[in-house]
């Protein structure tokens, strides 16, 4: 492959003469580097040397080195074999060159950024095409899913992966036909540029709130990293979906007006999608709804509030990408529960409800109780603890929130990481006094079904699908769902 090839969407410097050479291939890693490859010198979080890594790179045979120039100018003191190529973004660049090093793409490639709500909005999305026979993929938390026997053998754990894993993902997806892709787009994702280079035909907003100010720094700067995604990535005149009951939302549908972008909105004050009333019903919901100017009911199968929002705003990236309205909304009652989003695990012996969910910020927490209570005939319990090495600021709250809506709260270990899980249940425990602390999670789960009420419900909260909980730097097996199963099983009660 030429150079010239690579770089063709990149602002760059580099002579006619170095655009002419040819490359055996493109690496990130000094030490996948190989004879005749351009090595892409990228900035680093962690503070690895970049000069140090460019030399290696030019030790092992690569030809060519695509730097920022400051690096460039750093490196042409010296006398390194390798050609030099200054870009003025670096995280652009690789975006467009793996881009160019995997050039297809689905032809309906949508994204979903927000706090809560893009792994079950991304999924729904794919249900709604594949229940209409489009073939689909999702791409986020959960990995990869789509019918294609390949996506079975590769996972991703990052809910927007980086650009070279992902554009060959999206390029084979497109070889294999699938159409209609949805993907999660992360605020790290975006303000890193993983997604600069993917043709989005729509983007959705789901909601904004308290998370990742470890990263960001503060909401300001978090919120300005989603409406990245509208006023960057998506190209002018493409379609947003938009929360319109979140506070953010007229701010962010008059940047889309702005660049002149088709704007859908959706919820209760939606205009395109107008969520009118909901009923409940033992086991899901009734909706009344107002739908692109036409009126339905339907039985919507899953229990809350924010999975009716959730579905409603894949349904709206449905419809962006020209799938018909009215076969769009009769499939909403088809939709299934995505893994560890209010996943319904069982019921003990005294009929009480088990949940495993996802929530582990403030905001989702709180979604997740509220939505359970009207649906209550008992004591509702929950089982949580917050993770280490995170936004720290959200642990007394989320205390609160449970302890103002559980009859019950257990604070238990989530993902302490390398911090000192009882300095962490302390912290939550600040918020909610009267909570009970059992740190080994299995026995609070253990606890909480033991103890669970006739009819009553519990919520086990924070880690929902993951397999593993991260403790001292080591991965020790543990699946909420499973774990609880398990325990339903010894307590004669039944499991889903």
């Amino acid at each position: 492959m030429y150079i010239k090839e690579l770089l063709h969407n990149v602002q760059h410097s580099a002579s006619q003469d170095l655009l002419e050479m040819r490359v055996t291939g493109v690496k990130e890693h000094v030490d996948h580097v190989q004879q005749g490859n351009l090595f892409l010198v990228l900035p680093s979080a962690a503070g690895h040397d970049m000069h140090a890594a460019a030399r290696n790179a030019a030790q092992k045979g690569a030809v060519a080195l695509v730097a920022e120039p400051h690096i460039c100018q750093d490196l042409a003191k010296e006398s390194l074999s390798a050609k030099l190529i200054p870009v003025s973004d670096m995280r652009e660049a690789r975006a467009h060159i793996a881009a160019s090093c995997f050039p297809h793409q689905p032809r309906h490639v949508v994204a979903v950024t927000g706090t809560n709500g893009k792994t079950s909005t991304v999924e729904f999305f794919r249900q709604l095409c594949t229940l209409m026979d489009k073939p689909a993929a999702s791409i986020g938390t959960l990995g990869i899913h789509g019918t294609a026997p390949w996506i079975q053998e590769i996972s991703s754990s990052l809910t927007s992966p980086a650009p070279f894993f992902l554009h060959q993902v999206l390029d084979r997806l497109a070889r294999d036909n699938v159409d209609y892709v949805a993907m999660e787009a992360s605020s790290h994702g975006i303000h890193q540029k993983r997604l600069e280079a993917v043709n989005f035909q729509a983007a959705a907003f789901t909601n904004l709130s308290h998370d990742h100010l470890d990263y960001h720094g503060n909401v300001e700067a978090y919120f300005e990293a989603k409406k990245r995604l509208f006023s960057q990535v998506l190209g002018e005149g493409l379609t947003a979906i938009v929360n319109a009951d979140d506070m953010n939302a007229p701010e962010l549908m008059r940047l889309c007006e702005k660049r002149h972008e088709r704007v859908f909105s959706y919820g209760k004050n939606g205009k395109e999608i107008k969520l009118e009333e909901v009923l409940l019903t033992e086991n899901g919901q009734v909706i009344s709804l107002e739908f692109f100017g036409r009126r339905y009911k339907i039985d919507f199968p899953l229990v809350g509030l924010f999975q009716v929002m959730n579905a409603l705003c894949a349904a709206g990236l449905a419809c962006a990408v020209g799938l018909s309205p009215d076969d769009v909304v009769q499939r909403l009652a088809s939709l299934q529960s995505v893994p560890g989003r209010l996943q319904y695990v069982g019921t003990t012996r005294k009929k009480g409800h088990v949940y495993v969910d996802y929530a582990h910020t403030p905001h989702a927490l709180e979604s997740v109780l509220t939505t359970l209570k009207p649906h209550l005939r008992g004591p509702l319990v929950v089982v949580f603890g917050c993770g280490g090495e995170r936004d720290a600021a959200k642990r007394r709250a989320m205390g609160e929130i449970a302890g103002l809506h559980a009859a019950r709260v257990i604070v238990t270990d989530d993902n302490p990481r390398s911090e000192k899980p009882e300095a962490i249940r302390a912290a939550v425990m600040e918020g909610c006094p009267d909570a009970h602390e059992i740190g080994d999670r299995r026995q609070a789960i253990h606890s909480a079904l033991k103890g669970l009420g006739e009819h009553g419900v519990c919520v086990i909260a924070g880690k929902g699908h993951e397999q593993g909980q991260l403790v001292a730097g080591q991965v020790i097996p543990f699946d909420d769902v499973k774990v609880a199963q398990e325990i339903l099983v010894q307590l004669k009660g039944v499991v889903r």
